[in-house]
């Protein structure tokens, strides 16, 4: 198969690079591009993943099961305690420049040492126009955004991977688990687990973005999730199970957002 003028762009940008690292998140962005250089391309990367507190727990499920079907088993995993710093766990607006910079810096030293001349990431030219600080962070650091150079949305993105019929071609939106707190909430571990847990146990029986955001009052969870717009019912067991989970936490109630599912909640 040969390449579409999108795609002859892309590999003409990644031609600069002799030996890149790729940051794989284990998403629709990264891991395309990581299939792209690697199995389209068939050039060699360095494939580089984050492990930290903030990654839900069935992303890292999900991440080593493409790396197995896709044969990136050689990834390399580099710990990040992201709680550590003290503006991640404020959870204030610059939060994710903080995360983003401490994740992807030390992604960066270990692509030097490997030999790497540069760490390249999955942002898409349409995150550049939303509210992202992290973006700066990649920018200080000196790493560069492939798609977002040559003009790939995510939609972009998307649609090429359904054309080859990629395992992570329909995956829904996902993002940190810090996300499911308003700003200025502070993160306590044991909270990040309670959201964790809820969104894994709806997600088992629905397909399709789930999030359980934390209330500022800290005594409700809104759900959004867009099984709702499909009319799908959970079952009376399931919901009870989740009010159990919250119940035990401290949470005294647990809502619904019929509106479904929404990216950027708390930055409105």
């Amino acid at each position: 198969m040969t390449l579409s003028f999108k795609e002859k762009l892309l590999a003409d940008y990644l031609d600069r690079f002799s030996l890149p690292a790729i940051a794989f998140s284990g998403g629709l962005d990264s891991g395309f591009l990581v299939w792209f250089v690697r199995n389209r391309l068939k050039k060699q990367a360095i494939v580089l993943c984050a492990r930290h507190e903030l990654i839900p727990a069935r992303e890292e499920i999900h991440r080593a099961r493409v790396m197995e079907i896709y044969g990136w088993t050689d990834a390399e995993c580099v710990q990040v305690d992201v709680l550590s710093l003290p503006q991640v766990v404020a959870n204030n607006r610059d939060r994710c420049y903080a995360c983003k910079k401490r994740i992807m810096g030390m992604l960066l030293d270990v692509a030097v040492a490997k030999g790497c001349d540069g760490l390249i990431d999955g942002t898409t030219a349409d995150e550049r126009l939303t509210y992202r600080p992290g973006v700066q962070a990649l920018r200080e650091l000196g790493i560069q955004s492939p798609f977002a150079e040559v003009g790939w949305t995510k939609e972009d993105i998307r649609e090429s991977a359904r054309s080859y019929g990629l395992v992570f071609a329909n995956k829904p939106p996902e993002s940190c688990l810090a996300t499911r707190f308003p700003y200025d909430h502070e993160l306590e571990p044991s909270v990040l687990r309670v959201v964790d847990a809820i969104e894994e146990r709806l997600q088992t029986v629905t397909k399709g973005a789930v999030r359980a955001r934390v209330h500022p009052d800290a005594k409700l969870i809104r759900i959004e999730a867009d099984f709702f717009l499909r009319q799908e019912r959970v079952s009376d067991d399931i919901w009870q199970e989740i009010l159990k989970i919250a119940k035990e936490a401290g949470f005294s109630w647990v809502t619904v957002d019929v509106n479904g599912f929404r990216s950027g909640s708390w930055d409105g």
